[in-house]
């Protein structure tokens, strides 16, 4: 069966320029489906990279401990946070992603009609449905769970497979980028008025968007478990996309009430 992905992961360390989390993301090591492990496992890591949120961390040579949570009742998604929270912190990182996938892949029955096609019909079904936590390293608590589920016909077995790790990437990426909402940093003063920050095209920008400046308040401890919290946010003012590539952008400034810190003041869209 044809690959569907060739994982393409660049593990970086140090980019903080860009103020996303670091993660190392564990392999999906369990699944009780009938599907190809290697091929989901891919396409799960892959997602966290294109959602642009997160830089990712090399989980380092941990496979024995990994194997031996494998083979526990309930495997590793149902391992103890704090343990898994461990292996992130081994590789330097803010948090770590586990996840676990249920899912088939089997031949329909000639007469079955594919739902909601107009009385079209198909011989394979593929299902797939991914549960993702996200563990916070420094308390060893699960801070996110997120799901994705997706179901796919197609007459060619490999084509529907193809397609339903399409759609999961997709549908994951839209969860992941629901939670973690898009934000940057001005980077450096290009003109009147205009600024270069470091968010474009890549990350969903569209020319003309309208973003908003702010600062992030003093960093507040949390009595309770010592973890330190963003303090509210403090609204500077606003600006339009005036140029957009890849990676980056040109922002106009049309409100201002404050002083613009290049590295430091950050920007996000308009809701």
């Amino acid at each position: 069966m044809k690959r569907f992905l060739q994982l393409a992961m660049f593990w970086v360390f140090g980019l903080g320029a860009f103020a996303n989390p670091t993660v190392t993301v564990l392999p999906v090591l369990e699944s009780n489906s009938n599907l190809p492990i290697a091929a989901i496992s891919d396409a799960y890591a892959q997602t966290l990279v294109n959602s642009r949120r997160f830089t990712t961390v090399a989980p380092g040579q941990q496979t024995a401990m990994l194997n031996a949570l494998k083979q526990q009742p309930a495997g590793l998604l149902g391992a103890n946070p704090k343990t898994l929270a461990n292996l992130g912190k081994q590789a330097g990182a803010q948090m770590v992603a586990v996840a676990r996938v249920n899912g088939s892949e089997s031949p329909l029955h000639p007469d079955e009609i594919v739902p909601d096609s107009n009385n079209k019909k198909a011989a394979y079904i593929t299902i797939l449905t991914l549960e993702m936590r996200l563990i916070d390293v420094q308390t060893g608590m699960v801070t996110k769970t997120l799901f994705a589920n997706v179901r796919n016909y197609s007459d060619d077995k490999d084509k529907c497979l193809d397609d339903s790790l399409s759609d999961l990437q997709d549908k994951l990426k839209s969860e992941i980028q629901t939670v973690y909402p898009l934000e940057g940093n001005i980077v450096k003063n290009s003109a009147d008025k205009k600024y270069i920050i470091n968010l474009g095209a890549a990350d969903g920008l569209e020319d003309d968007s309208t973003m908003l400046i702010y600062e992030d308040g003093q960093p507040i401890p949390d009595p309770s478990t010592g973890k330190l919290l963003l303090g509210e946010q403090t609204m500077l003012g606003d600006g339009v996309i005036t140029q957009l590539s890849a990676d980056s952008a040109v922002l106009r400034v049309k409100h201002l009430k404050g002083t613009i810190v290049e590295g430091q003041t950050k920007v996000k869209p308009k809701p």
